[in-house]
């Protein structure tokens, strides 16, 4: 294993072949194979290479295609799928040739399909540029070690400032380490420190996403929830309705229509078949709140006369009963994402399964079961969010709409959560008809969120300074008074965090609501929320359900993160396993209220760290100190692998980055050796008992390897500076 740059890279030589290394659902190296040796002696990739496959195995595209279809490769979160080459042969063949090399680069870690997009944009970006200097890639890269480019990239793109490192990273590799005689020189040390300094300072520039306003926000929950309750019966017409138009192609149209269909469907006359179908006015005759709702928001262009027989007007047609369905349940989506801070991704994922109604003490409370996409791991992993009435009210009829879906379909959905592994795929509550799960797509009609109707006022405008004092708001004219708010579905996430936290959610119970990685991540989401207007702290408010169900919250962490965990987990001593089995196996046997009364009366305790959990019951000494390593001999202590890794990862990046000859440089590698000596010690007692044919054996291996150099190449700092602090 060779690490470069943060990268870790398989080793391979001249003669070896290598697979595309594109993330996939089985997490296995794609067909076809290539060799350096192959490319050398061509001078470049042929034209047949297979770059994608479809699902069954066949081809989807070659390096000669004008477009690369990667669907095959998409997972639940993708957003990218083609990527198409529409510049001049030339630079179109170096932009191939780029983005295969990258795709072939034997990194430990699979590339993700997100990443390999990332690649793409940068390299169509400079495409351009050389389209416009009359230039090539290969000359971009090597005049001057690159300073042209990088001239570039801090004029025009420096969001691509660190890709470019990468991407310059990953072509060195392939030429110095795998022979493939590319001709694409590495950037010189100059550049590579300039782009370095550009994305430092991309970073630092970036601005924080904007909290709505409170008297906007309090609009929106208001409208919003407005129009969904003059939804609701609405709705239980267009769905029958819809219903009787997917039974036959002919019900719902024009009578004109039906006649022209009869002769060219069945050879015959209208008046000679012996099949009627209801039509547009008897559809809307029968369903009036449906009729009215689809005349007043997707009228047609067309205008259909009025029939004698009827004493109103159809000025829409069959495919807009669909697309008004489509229309309330985004507006179910604008609403999980309002009252519970998911991510709009999320918000998206959520399962058919995943909503849950409780009563404790004659308080009612809801929770929604969905997938956290931030966290750490292969498997998007199933997590809970607590809501309002109103959220779980959305849910409940995104349900109905989605068995609709299902119907057309021929699918049934989950109704209960299933034991085992759960994925996106499995029983989505966004179904399509093509079966996949649905993206948020444009529409004409636009839900109240982004009506552009919220205009900023002075008092808006004074609320943003007091949240973020030190932002120039005068040097964004998009949040000038008068001007509509420019409300994104990403800005309830935080908003939703910083006024919980000001109306009294404690920061810890946030990251859980949120599902953040770190606690340091939830401080940055409710930075300045002591200076908000507390008005989530009603009664029927996100922040008060939050509140009531805190130990529901972590009985089900417990039970999703520790008990049903079918990986590996480290403890502080070798009797760790023995000692907890008794504790899991008390609580495997016993239903979910009686867990939770546990927590209630303090007899069980459930807490993320950095390195898995803990259970302790006791305050913990060690956490106001900000120890990592203290967790590594706590008793209470869980400690999961991936994260521990994730975190030495982490550690390693700060201990770079520090001065070697101050005091904290030692503090932190000796943190750092710690960490690895543990890592070492319990992969290495692991691997014995694991089966070598399984992948969790071939990925402790991995890290085993990983550490281990990583430990050699920190011996030398251990010698010259003495025993770490």
């Amino acid at each position: 294993m060779v690490t470069r740059i943060g990268t870790a890279y398989n080793e391979c030589g001249l003669g070896e072949e290598l697979a595309i290394n594109i993330k996939n659902s089985e997490n296995i190296p794609y067909r076809p194979r290539i060799s350096a040796y192959d490319f050398n002696r061509e001078g470049r990739f042929n034209n047949k290479t297979v770059i994608a496959r479809n699902t069954d195995g066949s081809v989807a595209s070659r390096f000669e295609d004008s477009s690369w279809d990667f669907s095959a490769s998409m997972s639940a979160t993708s957003t990218s799928l083609v990527m198409h080459f529409d510049c001049d042969e030339e630079l179109s063949i170096e932009a191939k040739t780029i983005l295969t090399l990258t795709m072939f680069t034997p990194t430990v870690s699979q590339i993700s399909l997100e990443r390999c997009f990332q690649f793409y944009y940068l390299i169509k970006g400079i495409s351009t540029l050389c389209k416009t200097e009359k230039t090539t890639i290969k000359k971009l890269f090597s005049a001057k070690g690159g300073i042209h480019l990088v001239k570039h990239i801090n004029d025009n793109a420096s969001y691509s400032a660190q890709i470019l490192i990468c991407l310059s990273d990953y072509l060195c590799f392939m030429d110095t380490q795998g022979g493939f005689g590319h001709g694409y020189k590495p950037l010189g040390r100059h550049a590579l420190s300039q782009l370095r300094k550009v994305a430092q300072a991309y970073k630092a520039n970036c601005k924080q996403t904007p909290v709505i306003p409170s008297r906007i926000l309090k609009l929106i929950y208001h409208d919003t929830i407005s129009e969904f309750e003059d939804l609701q019966p609405v709705l239980i017409e267009l769905l029958e309705m819809q219903s009787k138009i997917d039974t036959h192609p002919m019900v719902g149209c024009t009578l004109s229509s039906q006649q022209a269909s009869c002769n060219k469907k069945y050879g015959m006359s209208y008046g000679a078949s012996n099949q009627t179908f209801p039509t547009d006015f008897e559809l809307g005759n029968k369903y009036p709140l449906a009729r009215e709702y689809l005349n007043q928001n997707f009228s047609s262009n067309k205008r259909t006369r009025q029939e004698t027989s009827y004493s109103f007007e159809v000025r829409y047609n069959r495919r807009d009963v669909l697309n008004a369905i489509n229309y309330i349940q985004r507006v179910c989506h604008d609403m999980l994402i309002m009252f519970t801070g998911m991510r709009p991704i999320e918000a998206s994922l959520l399962p058919y399964f995943g909503s849950r109604e409780t009563e404790v003490n004659g308080v009612k409370y809801w929770l929604i079961y969905g997938f956290a996409v931030k966290a750490r791991s292969t498997n998007l992993p199933i997590d809970m969010w607590v809501t309002n009435e109103y959220g779980y009210r959305a849910f409940q009829t995104a349900k109905r709409i989605a068995d609709l879906y299902y119907k057309r379909n021929l699918r049934e959905p989950l109704k209960d959560m299933p034991d085992g592994d759960k994925t996106p795929e499995l029983s989505p509550l966004y179904l399509r008809d093509d079966g996949k799960i649905g993206k948020r797509l444009g529409c004409l009609k636009k839900t109240h969120i982004f009506s552009n109707s919220y205009l900023i006022t002075k008092a808006d405008a004074d609320e943003l300074k007091m949240i973020d004092p030190h932002r120039k708001w005068e040097g964004e004219p998009q949040f000038a008074i008068g001007e509509p708010f420019p409300i994104q579905l990403r800005m309830f996430r935080r908003s939703v965090a910083f006024f919980a936290s000001a109306s009294g959610v404690g920061i810890v119970d946030l990251k859980n609501q949120l599902h953040h990685l770190f606690t340091s991540q939830t401080f940055y989401y409710a930075k300045g929320s002591g200076r908000a207007n507390p008005f989530l702290e009603n009664k029927d408010s996100f922040a008060s359900y939050f509140n009531q169900v805190r130990h529901e919250a972590e009985a089900f962490s417990l039970i999703n993160e520790v008990i049903n965990f079918d990986g590996k987990l480290f403890g502080s001593s070798a009797a760790y396993a023995e000692r907890n089995e008794n504790i899991y196996s008390t609580i495997r046997s016993e239903d979910r209220p009686a867990t939770i009364r546990r927590f209630k009366r303090g007899e069980l305790a459930f807490t993320e760290t950095h390195v898995g959990n803990c259970k302790t019951i006791y305050p913990c000494k060690w956490k106001a100190l900000g120890s990592v390593t203290a967790c590594l001999s706590c008793n209470d202590a869980d400690i999961k692998p991936a994260k521990l890794i994730n975190t030495i990862k982490d550690q390693k990046e700060l201990v770079d980055s520090l001065n070697p000859d101050r005091l904290e440089f030692r503090t932190e590698l000796g943190e750092l050796i710690i960490m690895l000596d543990f890592a070492i010690k319990n992969i290495e007692r692991a691997l014995g008992k694991m089966d070598r044919r399984k992948r969790e054996y071939k990925q402790s291996s991995q890290w085993y390897k990983e550490l281990k150099k990583i430990k050699k190449s920190y011996s030398k700092e251990v010698k010259e500076h003495g025993k770490v602090a």
